[in-house]
């Protein structure tokens, strides 16, 4: 049965606001520099097999693609990196790059039915705006690889900071820890990397259905 897509969910005045607003992958990293290092390592590591790279740049398109993100968030620093690259590659597929903090509407507009917002949050459009997919936090697989490193690091948190939000934690605190972090995330970056551009191209694909 052929899949049927929804029109975005956001306004056309949304929309558009979106698109005088939203950061290139470079903007983003000029305009939250507390963590531009980690975000341009990952960046200039990104390396796509051959027949990524053929598969990206075999796209169509045109696709836009909405990255909700918070530049504090793990998440955000492995994956933006390769969608980023892959935007590079093909300009037929074009990043947006939304801090959650500058768009509350357009989280809101994103979150879970039911729970919150959250990042990074991905969403494929295509021309016709209308919404492919989704991709929230990361992959499933990848979930399952950092489960029992965030249970170690929310139990720190907690024993230092109890009853403080993550987002509210101290900045020195996450820059203090981001190291640790990304070392830890590294391991997988190329199984990270794969599983991202699988999740693209599949996603791509419901447009041509």
């Amino acid at each position: 049965m052929a899949t049927v897509l929804t029109s975005s969910r956001l306004t056309p005045a949304q929309l558009s606001a979106i698109e005088a607003t939203a950061l290139s992958f470079a903007g983003y990293v000029d305009a939250y520099p507390i963590y531009r290092a980690f975000l341009v390592e990952n960046y200039e590591k990104v390396t796509f097999t051959a027949k990524e790279r053929a598969a990206i740049e075999a796209l169509a398109g045109p696709y836009t693609l909405h990255a909700i993100v918070e530049d504090w968030c793990t998440d955000v620093i492995a994956t933006l990196p390769v969608f980023a690259r892959a935007s590079d590659l093909n300009p037929a597929l074009k990043l947006r790059v939304l801090p959650r903090s500058a768009h509350p509407d357009l989280a809101e507009a994103y979150a879970v039915p039911g729970e919150r917002s959250y990042v990074p949050t991905y969403v494929l459009l295509d021309q016709s705006n209308r919404e492919l997919g989704q991709l929230i936090e990361r992959t499933p697989p990848i979930t399952d690889y950092v489960r029992g490193f965030a249970a170690q690091a929310m139990a720190e948190v907690a024993e230092r900071f109890p009853g403080v939000a993550k987002a509210d934690l101290p900045q020195s605190f996450i820059i203090e820890n981001m190291p640790k972090q990304m070392g830890y995330r590294n391991q997988v970056c190329d199984e990270e990397r794969a599983q991202l551009v699988e999740w693209l191209l599949a996603t791509a694909a419901r447009g041509a259905g």
